[in-house]
């Protein structure tokens, strides 16, 4: 039994050995066994006729040996492809890359100079055809030139297969816009952060990638485009939607860094052209993590808002008497028109949700001034209701959120019913004393509190002087604030009624006075009454 325990313990000391001289091995059989060192540029390459040939998917150092030093190196190109560029940092020297595309003549693709002294360069994606390319190392503008005959630069060129969702550089302005098919998702890059050779872009010397759709639809009702821009780590994005002239449709800039962005029901009227510019907020790159982006449309009827309709000019027609939108993206304001105001007519307006975020409801007559609002709720608290807006002829309803507030999958139903006109209800708006509701010949009125604070004004116009004793009936769960004045707006009366119970007092009016009510706590569903009985 001992030598059997001894036996195998020598085996197994052997094995372990044998282990420990394998993983020491190891690790030398994978070195190269002729490591081939990289290639120096060959001095003079100041020229194109000069420059350094250097094969792609390679490498070649070179030195900055005086302060005006450029060097020249020479690709040739088989395929179609992408290309990446990258230049190595240089203690002490700030350096930029030129790539050109030399035909008859060379024609400047790109110009890469993003960082300062001591820092490295590179060129994501730079589409290449067959043919002849040269890339220039040069100083940078950022920094005074130096000379080095210390520290040597490398520059890398590989390239890759070229695919239909490759974003394809340059594609700096609408006229190199790269094709874009809907439904098909596009790869690109953040880079380089600074555009130098921009002059036409929306802004200059900022990096834009642009794609153009062409959007023919067969029908012809408009139809409604949903765009998605993913989210790329350190960068905050913009999206911009153009029309065939370049004048902006849309723009998306709703997400922090790290986030995407999205552009959902955009109104397309008109067959034709459209381009997307996709760009970073404050000169910011990435060749680490691409964004991607795709376009998709689908069908729109009148009972889906149609963006962009943020001012009145651009206002979806209320077609019918109910609409589905949502506040998207952050700083949202949808504007509707509503054309068919009558004189007999009350009209019973209802907003359904945001359930996620406080929206705020507001009507504005053919002249684009405020007549009437609701403040922005707490969220959750809907519906908001106008049981009795009163209003002719046209008029606009804005309903927008809190600045920043938004939420892309929380939508609201915006719902206008009318019924005919009452002698004694309230006629909302009558917020202030020019729009003060006449109270004369009228006993008994039916009022509204549409939202906390709200306050309506009656006006009280009598042949002379006269005592009236008021009767005013609260709201379950309200709380109001009843007043009266006289006609320079003097406080004669005060009385608070808590709930549904009924209060009355008794108050000359000298020929013209005003009933205010306000509303200390809450909006209610239910209305309360005014009954003006002679004393």
């Amino acid at each position: 039994m001992i030598m059997a325990i001894i036996t195998y313990m020598r085996i197994l000391q052997t094995t372990l050995q044998r282990f420990a001289n394998l993983v020491l091995i190891f690790p030398i059989l994978l070195l190269p066994r002729c490591a081939k060192p990289i290639p120096v540029e060959k001095e003079p390459n100041d020229t194109f006729a000069s420059a350094t040939e250097i094969p792609v998917n390679s490498s070649v150092k070179g030195l900055f040996n005086s302060v005006s030093d450029r060097d020249y190196f020479r690709v040739e190109i088989k395929d179609s492809s992408i290309m990446q560029v990258e230049l190595s940092a240089v203690k002490g020297i700030n350096h930029a890359l030129m790539i050109w595309r030399y035909d008859d003549k060379p024609l400047l693709l790109k110009k890469v100079d993003d960082n300062r002294k001591s820092s490295p360069e590179i060129l994501c994606n730079a589409f290449i055809r067959p043919g002849t390319y040269y890339i220039t190392v040069l100083h940078g503008d950022k920094d005074a030139p130096t000379s080095s005959l210390e520290y040597y630069y490398h520059l890398k060129i590989t390239t890759r297969n070229l695919t239909v969702s490759d974003e394809q550089e340059p594609n700096d302005n609408r006229m190199a816009a790269n094709t874009m098919d809907l439904g098909r998702e596009m790869i690109g890059y953040y880079s380089p952060s600074y555009n130098h050779l921009n002059n036409s872009g929306l802004y200059p010397l900022k990096e834009e990638d642009w794609y153009e759709i062409n959007l023919n639809p067969e029908k012809t009702r408009p139809f409604l485009l949903d765009i998605d821009l993913s989210a790329v780590a350190g960068i905050n994005a913009e999206l911009q939607l153009l029309d065939s002239e370049g004048q902006e449709i849309a723009k998306s800039d709703s997400g922090d860094t790290g986030e995407g962005e999205q552009m959902r029901g955009i109104g397309i009227r008109l067959p034709g052209r459209y381009y997307l510019v996709v760009s970073a907020k404050n000169f910011q790159s990435s060749c680490m993590m691409p964004y991607t982006l795709r376009a998709n449309v689908r069908e729109y009827d009148d009972t889906v808002e149609m963006e962009p309709n943020d001012v009145p000019e651009k206002a979806n027609l209320l077609e019918k008497d109910q609409i589905r939108g949502r506040i998207f993206p952050a700083g949202d304001r949808d504007f509707f028109l509503f054309k068919r105001g009558l004189s007999n007519n009350y009209y019973r307006i209802v907003l359904e949700g945001p359930e996620m975020i406080p929206a705020s409801l507001r009507i504005y007559d053919e002249r684009h001034t405020l007549m009437y609002e609701i403040p922005a709720n707490k969220a959750g608290r809907y519906p908001v209701i106008i049981p009795n807006a009163f209003f002719k002829g046209s008029v606009f309803l804005e309903i927008a959120s809190k600045p920043g507030d938004f939420h892309e999958k929380n939508f609201y139903n915006l719902k206008i019913e009318h019924f005919p006109c009452r002698d004694n209800y309230e006629k909302e708006p009558n917020d202030q004393p020019d729009r003060a509701n006449k109270m004369s010949g009228v006993k008994t009125i039916v009022a509204y509190i549409t939202h906390p604070g709200d306050t309506d004004y009656f006006l009280l116009i009598y042949p002379r002087s006269v005592r009236k004793r008021f009767v005013i009936k609260g709201i379950k769960d309200a709380e109001l604030k009843v007043s009266i004045t006289d006609s320079n707006g003097f406080i004669l009366k005060n009385i608070v009624i808590k709930g549904d119970k009924s209060k009355s007092f008794r108050e000359a009016v000298d020929k013209k006075g005003f009933l205010i009510v306000q509303s200390l706590k809450d909006n209610s569903a239910e209305p309360y009454t005014i009954q003006i009985l002679n004393d």
